[in-house]
């Protein structure tokens, strides 16, 4: 009876090497585990990475598209107030002059004019990054210069104008409208995916000619182009 109780007590328990065995496939289990946990957290941040980066890119149109929308006359009698080169490396500029409320004060009561400027410039490493300036027009003494400021990169980026029949990427266009009608946005942010935006630009001489240049004409003038316009994405 001993013998027999013995020989039973010691197949219950576990061998060494079974023991062994058993912590072998744990380890096994759990770095599998672990190495899926960092892929997963590696591919997490690209994602959100990526997706950052477009955000970035969509935030930078939108602000293009907001600031056309809200361009109005500068004053210069005849002369177009927006202008528009492109160079054939690539780079690009713009400069308008919009009714835009001061950055400092976002009341739209008190919106002027403000000089804004838009760069394209190529990077060396390839893409290009496109950065916006905007100051008060005429400057007052206290005014410090306008400072560019990179708002997003891009790897194609092509801005073109309605001028009432055809789309040009340049303004003024020869014996064309002083305004264009409207503006669009062809690029690739930086991992490639396409974006556009296209939005139309209110008729500036026409609101400037009916409502004049007193402060409260050009602030009901501002007020109107403030209003939201549907820009795609």
């Amino acid at each position: 009876m001993i013998s027999r109780s013995a020989a039973r007590s010691s197949r219950v328990g576990l061998t060494l090497v079974e023991a062994l065995i058993a912590v072998a496939i744990g380890a096994m289990v759990i770095a599998a585990f672990a190495f899926a946990h960092r892929s997963l957290r590696r591919a997490l941040a690209v994602t959100m990475e990526r997706e950052g980066r477009r955000e970035e890119a969509l935030a930078a149109l939108a602000q293009w598209a907001e600031d056309l929308r809200c361009a109005g006359e500068d004053g210069a009698g005849g002369a177009s107030a927006l202008r528009a080169e492109a160079a054939p490396d690539g780079s690009w500029s713009l400069e308008f002059v919009a009714l835009r409320a001061a950055p400092d004060n976002p009341d739209l009561r008190y919106a002027r004019p403000r000089a804004i400027a838009y760069r394209l410039t190529p990077r060396v490493g390839g893409g290009f990054e496109l950065s916006r300036s905007e100051s008060p027009t005429p400057p007052r003494p206290s005014d410090e210069p306008p400072k560019a400021v990179p708002i997003a990169r891009f790897t194609y980026f092509r801005a073109e104008f309605l001028n009432g029949e055809n789309w040009t990427d340049r303004w003024p266009p020869e014996n064309g409208p002083r305004w264009p009608r409207a503006a669009r946005v062809e690029a690739r942010d930086r991992d490639g995916a396409p974006l556009a935006v296209e939005t139309w630009i209110p008729c500036a001489d026409f609101f400037s000619r009916e409502l004049g240049t007193a402060p409260a004409a050009r602030r009901a003038l501002s007020l109107f182009r403030h209003l939201r316009v549907p820009a795609s994405f």
